[in-house]
């Protein structure tokens, strides 16, 4: 989106006008550069396709990185400079892109303010000079290069229930949370569960061990990020049978279980270094023993803890 607008200031023979372009930002900074800009500069915002104003294109190259070039066919200078908001709210990077501006527009107009009439030829419009105004209004920081992707670990405690045989495992785990780009992300975890389950002869003690592997998106509003995956889940299930009686003796089946498995997560204060997960899941699992009670559809709740 583009905006473009004039300013008017006082000149000894005529009026100086300004046009700024904001290119491939959001269209609520790109509405606040130009009023702001315009608010600093004591300028009226009108259209202007006119050559010979003074006309400033701002740019921003990503999240972080905002790129300004002024081309002032008065005193025949081009000026280009890069501007980093990494670190600055949201809120604050409308505002510090149009003092940034005003600053560059501001230190061509000095020259035009001390000596309206040049006693040496203006420089060709061919050369480019690139140089640093002098900063009244903000310190901008330097420019950075973009983040690399996080890895996330996390720590949770786990309820999972197999609805099929109606038992409910509790447990804990880890995982690990490689993120590919900022909405691509990879997943890997391991679990430890345990639950019992009473029968007329007898007592059945239910242990499982599983881990996944699985593939998402993820989208960050604020500090939460929303996940969505889907992946497979390996486990293996020993059940160990508890005889009350003694004309029942307890026997011990084992045997292991893969499935799909779809996964939604929640991430709270996500930019702290520690902060709050919680997930759920639903799968399937294949087994190849009807006896194994970890089988069929199942559903799944983790809460834990997460370091970036």
């Amino acid at each position: 989106m583009a905006i473009v607008f004039a300013s008017h200031a006082a000149r000894a023979e005529d009026k100086r006008r300004v046009s700024i372009s904001v290119d491939r930002c959001e269209p609520r900074i790109a509405d606040e550069v130009g009023r702001i800009a315009a608010i600093e500069l004591h300028a009226e915002r009108v259209e202007s396709t006119d050559p010979d104003v003074t006309r400033i294109d701002v740019t921003c190259e990503s999240l972080d990185v905002v790129a300004l070039h002024v081309s002032d066919p008065l005193t025949s200078k081009d000026v280009a400079r890069k501007v980093s908001v990494a670190g600055i709210d949201e809120r604050a990077r409308a505002r510090t892109i149009a003092l940034a501006v005003a600053e560059l527009v501001s230190a061509s107009w000095v020259e035009l303010e001390t000596t309206p009439e040049p006693k040496v030829q203006p420089i060709p419009e061919r050369v480019v000079i690139h140089e640093r105004p002098a900063k009244p209004h903000a310190k901008i920081a330097p420019a950075k290069h973009e983040p690399s992707p996080p890895v996330v670990f996390r720590a949770a405690a786990s309820a999972r229930v197999f609805f099929e045989s109606r038992e409910l495992l509790v447990g804990g785990g880890a995982a690990i949370e490689p993120w590919i780009s900022r909405t691509i992300a990879l997943h890997f975890d391991g679990f430890v569960e345990h639950g019992t389950a009473t029968r007329v002869p007898g007592d059945v003690s239910i242990d499982t061990a599983s881990t996944s592997a699985a593939i998402g998106l993820g989208a960050s509003f604020g500090d939460v990020r929303l996940t969505g995956m889907l992946g497979v889940r390996a486990g293996y299930a020993r059940l160990v049978g508890l005889s009350k009686t003694q004309n029942v003796q307890g026997e011990a089946i084992d045997g292991a279980w893969v499935g799909p498995e779809l996964r939604l997560g929640v991430e709270l204060l996500r930019r702290a270094h520690v902060h709050v997960v919680i997930d759920w899941a639903v799968g399937w699992a294949l087994a190849g023993d009807r006896d194994v009670l970890a089988r069929g559809p199942y559903g799944a709740f983790a809460i834990g803890i997460a370091a970036n």
